[in-house]
């Protein structure tokens, strides 16, 4: 899916597609509710979602080459064997869109997740452990994109009066300017948009791996200027960039 859906129920998310993608999404649908009947439909995270004993079951989703199913990391370690020939996230796992449904191995999978869930028992629906990252990444994502485009602005309008702190901004090169300024605006844009649009969502690490190293560099540039006060700022803000780029590729994936 190339946008966030706003929809409030299954159907309507569904009806967004392209009908041979409605067609998929309803086969999996239909697959879900036959091995878990007492579960609930709902929309959680923007995406179709079962819910059973007042907990989140599997979740999946359409997108344009491929169903996004997610039925959390234990019901994929189940059957690591048998999605070997999947592209895997964290807690997803990738059915292309030009090839059949396994229809058996979701199935088995939603059974699995049905047992799992019947043995812990009710509980309170909660977004615990990948959501609860989620929701970080996006707080320190929305943070960062925030210093580094006002940060990038700064560099094209370079105001009079700047803080101590930020004095050495009047010492660089008018194309110096240029590059870092421009950077540090498209790698905020990076961080975010392609995160909220799902458009090449890959470029939300990126963005954060580029970030890092903009960071070290000018740890780099303070060193040989005794700005021991800058580097320490450029290491930490490095340190939040790179966690991010590997929350993005590793902890908390945006399919």
């Amino acid at each position: 899916m190339r946008y966030r859906s706003t929809a409030d129920s299954i159907d309507s998310y569904i009806a967004e597609f392209p009908p041979e993608t409605r067609a998929v999404l309803e086969e999996v649908r239909a697959l879900i509710k036959a091995a878990a009947p007492d579960a609930t439909e709902t929309i959680s995270y923007a995406i179709p979602t079962f819910d059973l004993n007042g907990k989140h079951l599997v979740h999946f989703a359409g997108y344009a080459k491929h169903i996004g199913f997610y039925p959390v990391p234990s019901g994929l370690e189940a059957f690591t064997e048998e999605l070997k020939a999947y592209k895997r996230g964290k807690g997803s796992v990738q059915f292309p869109l030009d090839r059949p449904m396994p229809a058996d191995l979701i199935r088995r999978i939603v059974e699995f997740r049905v047992a799992e869930n019947n043995t812990r028992g009710p509980a309170t629906v909660s977004r615990g452990g990948i959501s609860s990252m989620n929701k970080l990444l996006w707080l320190l994502q929305i943070v960062l994109a925030v210093y580094f485009f006002s940060t990038g602005v700064i560099h094209f309008i370079l105001p009079a009066g700047l803080p101590a702190a930020m004095s050495w901004m009047y010492d660089l090169s008018t194309p110096l300017h240029v590059v870092s300024g421009g950077a540090e605006i498209l790698a905020a844009i990076g961080l975010i948009v392609p995160a909220v649009t799902r458009i090449m969502p890959r470029l939300t690490p990126l963005a954060a791996t580029g970030l890092m190293i903009v960071m070290v560099l000018a740890a780099v540039f303070h060193f040989g200027r005794a700005e021991y006060t800058n580097i320490v700022m450029n290491l930490v803000v490095a340190g939040v960039a790179g966690f991010v780029a590997y929350g993005r590729w590793r902890l908390s994936p945006i399919e």
